[in-house]
């Protein structure tokens, strides 16, 4: 199998885990919006994973617009799915957001002796 299936079935993978995060977040905190018809309530985890897939396949803007574009995404699908005032949804955005990349610096820290974020241990 080539590399380029291995990096879009792991990119699905990690969209999907983030988006089903995104939901178990955004529902502890807020109440659902209750649509007109019922399977549009269970699209809330595959809009977040199309949100996060769009961004694993479009190309890296400068370091400083790279957050921006998370905190869009998860903005936009929570402000469809999920009844929360517009100040509100975009604070606990900028939380999901500083919470995925805590997280990601203490994998980072922990995982030094593997090349998995770009640091190598000295031995």
């Amino acid at each position: 199998m080539g590399e380029l299936p291995l990096l879009i079935i792991r990119s699905i993978i990690l969209s999907y885990i983030m988006g089903m995060s995104c939901q178990v977040f955004f529902e502890t905190v807020v109440p659902v919006r209750k649509m007109k018809h019922e399977w549009i309530n269970r699209t809330a985890v595959l809009a977040f994973t199309a949100g996060f897939m769009v961004i694993a396949v479009t190309k890296i803007p400068p370091y400083i617009l790279q957050p921006v574009r998370v905190i869009l995404i998860v903005f936009l699908v929570a402000q469809i799915y999920f009844r929360i005032s517009v100040m509100k949804n975009l604070a606990l955005s900028v939380v999901f957001l500083w919470h995925l990349l805590d997280f990601i610096g203490i994998f980072c820290i922990v995982d030094q002796h593997n090349s998995v974020c770009g640091v190598r241990s000295g031995k």
